[in-house]
This record gives structure tokens, C-alpha cells and sequence, in this order.
């Protein structure tokens, strides 16, 4: 099941100053996915789409995972989460997401579609039969 919620600004200030979140939320469960993204861009809407449903319905059943987003457009820490963002850890785009695994960091990618992002959790007999995503087919 996923369990969905924001960065505070703590959080993000705790980011700008030591390089990486706190323990607290890098360890509240053992699957971690961190959104960080702008409010207009419509990869982000379109995450945020299948998000709500995976939430609404009760999904991932096979793992606990938290999605934390941080929405930085909108923060009064902009700039600075920005340049840190684009200068310390070399991504330029939105969404930006980092997926942990027991606390440690183990992917980054941008956008990514719903099947592509969960199956960074799954296990491999999860991952295998997992049905191809709806809006990828061809």
C-alpha cells in the first residue's frame, strides 16, 4: 500500500544544508520514492493523476511504499532548493524523483510512466508479471 505526503520545509531546508533528507524520512518505510517537481509541468500532473488512483485504490498491495513530493515553485525556498537541485545533484528537469530502498539511495529518474515507477519496488516476480501500462501500448 502506498502511503502519499509532502516534504515540509524542514525537510527541504535539511536537503539544502547536508546534502540529503533526514533519516526520518528516508526510513519511515523500507520503499521511498521522493517526487521533487514545479506545478506547472504536465509530466507532474500526469504522475499525480495515477498517484491518486494507486492511493484511492489501495495499490501497491504486494509492498509498503511512501511517495513524499515536494512542489518547489511553490515554496519560499524556490531559489535555493532550485540551484541545489540543478548544482549538487546534476538534474534539470521535473519531475525529479529518487527512490530509496532500506534509507539508501538506489535509482533517480525523471519522469517515468506508473508501471516503470512501481516496479522499482517490486520484486522480480512482481515485476515480471506485471500487466504492460495501458497508456505505454502501442
Amino acid at each position: 500500500m502506498m502511503h502519499r505526503s509532502q516534504l515540509t520545509e524542514e525537510h527541504v531546508q535539511r536537503v539544502i544544508d547536508y546534502g540529503e533528507l533526514p533519516d526520518e524520512v528516508l526510513k519511515e518505510r523500507s520503499n521511498v520514492a521522493v517526487i521533487l517537481t514545479q506545478g506547472w509541468c504536465p509530466q507532474w500532473k500526469a504522475m499525480d493523476v495515477w498517484l491518486t488512483a494507486a492511493q484511492n485504490n489501495a495499490e501497491p498491495q504486494e509492498y509498503e511504499l511512501s511517495v513524499r513530493c515536494f512542489v518547489y515553485d511553490k515554496s519560499p525556498l524556490f531559489k535555493q532548493f532550485r540551484r541545489f537541485k540543478e548544482k549538487t545533484w546534476g538534474n534539470h528537469h521535473v519531475p525529479y524523483v529518487r527512490y530509496y530502498k532500506d534509507g539508501k539511495l538506489v535509482d533517480e529518474t525523471n519522469y517515468v510512466p506508473a508501471q516503470e515507477f512501481f516496479s522499482r519496488f517490486a520484486s522480480p516476480e512482481h515485476t515480471a508479471s506485471a500487466a504492460p501500462d495501458p497508456i505505454m501500448e502501442v
